[in-house]
């Protein structure tokens, strides 16, 4: 057993020995492979490095034969050059040699055919002197016979030019009888002249003695009113005084504890029951003295009085008159002002909505206005048709509203508006007349006066959604409607981002202006985005740009190229004016190269601004070109189309004059423009919902990062509810009816163009592409100026003669107030004109009231008011229009009644019993009827003048307080 044993410790052993054997020889194996692989590293190393001295070697010599190669190359090609020359060379010379045998050939022929045809030519010379002799003699003998017939045509020659002599005689004597008819005629029709001016001028002076007739009646009866309102107002002032010393009886009685009442059953102070009595129906009640029981009670006569005289109306009455004295409210305590009430000698006022006082001034307010608005509607719809007032001046406006002390008493709404009317109301301009074809503020919808008084009742302020939770998604809405208008979305596409609070697809603004800057201010942070944060110059420097600058037509709008930058910090030196077309277009070729000049000159393009509808003569700019260009070199695109935008529902106009807008990447438009809103309501688009992000704003009070508020992305804070105009009008009219409108306008304005262009008197800029037209009157006697060459001295004196009369015309039309149209001033491109001079053009903007006929009554009106304008003064002397006022001044006074007639007259009219006369002893106004009374009063409201102090009418809560009165008597 042990030997079985240590044989295996041996086996053991053995084994454990062989391992070890066999780990040596492991470790000798490893040993030796890493001295091979070490080695093979060193021969790998210096193969490598042979390698590379080889490959240098190689590169160097390689080196060596591309530049021996390009050495041999060069030698060959001016052998080459030279064995080509000299080829040619001797190619010209063989050339020239040929040449040279040819010619000496046929030399060579030549001499031989000319020494053949010299007999022959000798012959037919022969034969021509032989035939020239036969044509000599032919005409000898002709000449003989037309010597006979001359002399016999002799006497008749001078009979001829005798009879001539008599009829140059005859006919210089007609020229001297025309002449004198025609000096005739012109002095005719300078009497005629004459006649009509002295017409006019009598007819405006009676105008004027009849409103100074009515003012003259206006300020007696006012001094009248005056005297009789103070007699009034001091009988209110000891009534009022009455009134408070009652209600202060009245707050004593509330503490009369002492008196008890017996009411439905049971048992109840004066106090307790006036409460309930005044706040909520009581049962009858009879006083009882303090301290009784059921049993026994004799109340006394004071509170008998005051419960049997008390009734709703005495209920709300006390407690309006309580509440006024510092007394109670409806639980018994004092008072919690839930009906802010402030009163004073002429009014009470109250600023909650629901009490009875808010409404009482509103009503009063709006049966005011609504009677102003019929006055200024019956004046639209005489027949005159009138855009103002004639002959009343700025000046003269001013001159009536010069009060600069305010009042330290007020009036009543209705005498306010009384006498705003009677003070100037009635002169201001009637925007909405047909007439009225000189801007762009043209007719609103019948519904939107009646809406407006729901907004600004509602009184929203869209600046975040607390304020306007239903306006903000209003506004959303007709975003959204306008946006797929101009940028053909998908439905998808308006479901996910028209309310999504980080999207933002557009907003209302305050006009164009606004817009036009959003949309550059947004631009210009895309573009520099570190521009608000470190400012423009440092966010140019950072971007290695020397200047940023915006690019457009030279008949942007100022809004564009003097105010946005200019607030921006772009400045207005920065802004690239590109040349336009013959069609007043932007020049995409001039365009190109302007682009091309910035990237040079390092500038940076913030914004290539397109036109669509340029304010001065309504052109559209090639939007898809622009487009092209802006995506070409890499910057924004805007379309102002604050005039043209609404037009885009005319299928006509969208598919030519606004093709390719929806590729802008901002768009303005104006509501109040096109699209039959009030004034102030401008629309700027982006194409990108997410676009807006980068000029977005919050504060913590306000416009949160996570709220729906549509004031993160406005550069104006508070805004009214101003998109609800747009959308009833896009609602209740439609698309289809819009596209109607729009076709009405443009057949308008083709039939006054194809009018223009028809007449001999008027001349057309160029072809309206929309619905502004630029023109000007060309009298007959500068039409023929217009011929001489351009930038000529006579042709230039003719443009400035016309430049003239487009001035004296427009001025002319503005104090007449038939028919309005504004004027202009622009660089003709169909002349050059000395200096750059621009020609004055006037201008006609069709709106949507205009029909065909009203469009062209302008014309006559023109025609018209120039026949009837004096005579230009001399060049060198300074122009001033003369009014028809001042003419009427001149004229002879005696056309026009004295005012002691018309005085007489109106006193005619007060012994007939006429009480709405402006005369001040009226005998009819004293037994006339409360109804006749407030037409007098109204009739003398509208014959205030400037001068005279606003009438306030007797206080409207004297009914309330008498029937306080009668409550406090009885207590």
């Amino acid at each position: 057993m042990e030997n079985h044993y240590f044989a295996l410790i041996r086996e053991r052993d053995a084994h454990i020995q062989k391992l070890i054997d066999s780990e040596a020889a492991m470790s000798l194996r490893l040993g030796v492979l890493e001295r091979v692989g070490k080695a093979a590293e060193l021969k790998h190393a210096i193969d490598l490095q042979a390698l590379e001295s080889s490959a240098l070697a190689s590169e160097s010599e390689l080196r060596a034969l591309r530049s021996e190669m390009s050495r041999a190359r060069n030698v060959f090609s001016t052998a080459e050059a030279d064995t080509t020359a000299a080829v040619r060379a001797l190619g010209s010379e063989l050339a020239r040699l040929e040449n040279s045998e040819m010619e000496v050939r046929q030399v060579l022929g030549f001499l031989r055919q000319s020494s053949r045809l010299k007999d022959k030519r000798l012959e037919a010379l022969e034969a021509k002197r032989r035939e020239l002799h036969t044509h000599y003699e032919q005409a000898r003998g002709a000449l003989a016979a037309q010597q006979k017939r001359a002399g016999r045509f002799g006497d008749r020659a001078v009979r001829l030019e005798s009879l001539d002599a008599r009829h140059k005689a005859s006919l210089a004597s007609a020229h001297r009888e025309l002449a004198k008819a025609r000096r005739e005629c012109e002095q005719l029709r300078e009497q005629l002249e004459g006649e009509i001016h002295s017409a006019a001028a009598a007819r405006e002076a009676l105008i004027v003695a009849q409103e100074q007739l009515r003012i003259h009646a206006a300020r007696r009866q006012a001094e009248r009113a005056f005297g009789d309102h103070a007699q009034l107002s001091a009988e209110n002032r000891a009534m009022r005084a009455r009134v408070h010393q009652l209600a202060r009886a009245m707050e004593r009685a509330m503490m009369r504890e002492d008196v008890v009442l017996r009411a439905g059953g049971g048992y109840v102070t004066l106090p307790k029951y006036l409460q309930r009595l005044m706040m909520q129906s009581a049962p009858p009640a009879e006083p009882e003295p303090a301290g009784a029981g059921p049993d026994e009670g004799d109340a006394s006569a004071e509170a008998a009085a005051a419960v049997a005289a008390a009734s709703e109306a005495g209920r709300r009455a006390a407690v309006s008159a309580g509440a006024a004295a510092g007394g109670f409210d409806g639980d018994g305590g004092r008072r919690t002002d839930r009906a802010a009430v402030i009163r004073s000698d002429r009014m009470e006022m109250s600023f909650d909505p629901a009490s009875a006082e808010y409404a009482a001034q509103m009503q009063a307010a709006d049966r005011a206005v609504d009677g102003v608005l019929e006055r200024r509607l019956a004046t639209m719809r005489d027949g005159a048709r009138r855009v103002c007032a004639p002959n009343v001046s700025s000046a003269q406006i001013a001159a009536r509203f010069a009060v600069s002390e305010l009042p330290a008493d007020g009036c009543a709404p209705d005498a306010y508006l009384a006498a705003l009317e009677a003070r100037g109301l009635h002169d201001e301009m009637l925007i909405q007349s047909p007439h009225m074809l000189g801007h762009m503020s043209g007719a609103i919808t019948p519904w939107a006066a009646p809406l407006g008084r729901l907004v600004h009742a509602m009184h929203a302020n869209v600046v975040k959604t607390e304020t306007a939770k239903v306006a903000t998604a209003v506004e959303r809405e007709t975003v959204a409607m306008l946006h797929r208008e101009f940028f053909r979305e998908g439905g998808d596409f308006y479901a996910k981002y028209a309310h999504e609070p980080r999207a933002c697809l557009g907003h209302a603004t305050s006009g164009g202006t606004t817009a036009n800057l959003e949309a550059l201010w947004l631009a210009r942070n895309l573009a520099l985005p570190s521009a608000e944060a470190r400012g423009i110059g440092s966010a140019l420097r950072d971007g290695g740009w020397s200047e940023g600058v915006i690019v457009t037509s030279r008949l942007a709008h100022y809004s564009v190229t003097a105010k946005a930058c200019g607030v921006l910090g772009i400045g207005t030196d920065n802004v690239l004016r590109v040349r336009t077309d013959a069609r007043m277009r932007i020049d995409l070729a001039d365009l190109r190269a302007t682009l091309i000049r910035c990237a040079a000159r390092h500038l940076k393009v913030l914004a290539i601004v397109a036109v669509a509808g340029s304010t001065e003569c309504g052109s559209f700019d090639p939007l898809t070109e622009c487009a092209a260009l802006a995506r070409e070199f890499g910057t924004w695109l805007h379309v102002d189309a604050a005039w043209g935008g609404g037009l885009i529902f005319g299928p006509a106009v969208r598919a030519t004059l606004l093709r390719g807008i929806e590729l802008a990447d901002s768009i303005t438009v104006d509501a109040h423009k096109q699209l039959l809103t009030p004034i102030g309501l401008g629309i700027v688009l982006y194409r990108s919902p997410t676009a807006a992000l980068a000029t977005a704003k919050s504060a913590s009070y306000i416009i949160r990062p996570d709220s729906h508020d549509l004031g993160r992305y406005t550069l104006e804070g508070s805004r009214p509810a101003s998109a609800y105009f747009l959308h009833m009008n896009l609602l209740v009219l439609g698309a289809r009816m819009l596209g109607q409108l729009v076709d009405r306008k443009l057949r308008v304005s083709r039939a006054l163009a194809h009018a223009i262009e028809r007449a001999p008197d008027f001349e057309l800029l160029v072809a309206p592409e929309a619905d502004i037209l630029l023109f000007r009157h060309v009298p007959a006697g500068l039409a023929a100026g217009l011929t001489a060459p351009s930038a000529s001295a006579a042709r230039e004196a003719a443009e400035n003669a016309l430049d003239d009369v487009q001035r004296r015309v427009q001025d002319a039309l503005k104090d007449a107030g038939r028919t309005f149209l504004s004027r202009t001033a622009l660089l003709d491109p169909r002349v050059e004109r000395a200096g750059g001079t621009p020609t004055v053009f006037l201008r006609a903007v069709v709106n949507v009231q205009s029909s065909q006929a009203d469009a062209l009554a302008v014309l006559d009106d023109v025609r018209r008011t120039h026949a009837l304008l004096p005579r230009a003064e001399p060049a060198d002397a300074p122009y001033r229009a003369r009014s028809v006022a001042e003419q009427a001044g001149a004229a002879d006074s005696r056309r026009a009644p004295p005012l002691k007639d018309a005085e007489a007259a109106s006193e005619r009219r007060c012994a007939q019993g006429d009480v709405s006369c402006a005369h001040e002893r009226c005998p009819a106004a004293e037994g006339a009827q409360p109804e006749a009374l407030d037409t007098r009063r109204r009739r003398l409201a509208d014959a205030l003048p400037a001068s005279a102090s606003l009438v306030r009418s007797p206080p409207a809560m004297e009914a309330p307080l008498v029937m306080v009165a009668g409550i406090m008597v009885a207590l």
